[in-house]
């Protein structure tokens, strides 16, 4: 799945709705200068996080009562906090992956790594 797909869904189910709709209206000279300002630790943290959410959004999305719900999206939190990430920061990076071919493509190298034990 493509990580613009991947990280909407779970921009999507980390309420990042608000974000993507400041983000859709900035300048693209505003957004360049804000993507490219991410260091690799923040991406690596991202690409880190994100492979620990998204089986746990599938979970939270899938859950059948809110005991489980409640605990999925503690787990997610758990994983962001690991990560050194807050939700929006996680969120923030998402959208700009969505709107930024050559971050979204650094992200994937880094969880290549990630995948890799790198």
């Amino acid at each position: 799945m493509p990580v613009a797909f991947r990280a909407f869904a779970l921009a999507v189910a980390l309420g990042a709705c608000a974000p993507l709709t400041a983000m859709a209206q900035q300048q693209p000279q505003e957004q360049a200068a804000q993507y490219s300002s991410y260091s690799d630790a923040q991406l690596r943290a991202f690409a880190r996080a994100r492979i620990e959410i998204e089986p746990l959004v599938l979970a939270q999305f899938s859950a059948i009562n809110n005991a489980d719900r409640d605990r999925a999206e503690a787990r997610i939190d758990d994983a962001l906090r690991r990560n050194g990430l807050t939700r929006d920061d996680y969120n923030n990076i998402a959208s700009a992956a969505m709107a930024d071919k050559p971050l979204s493509e650094r992200i994937n190298q880094f969880a290549k790594g990630v995948a890799r034990g790198a």
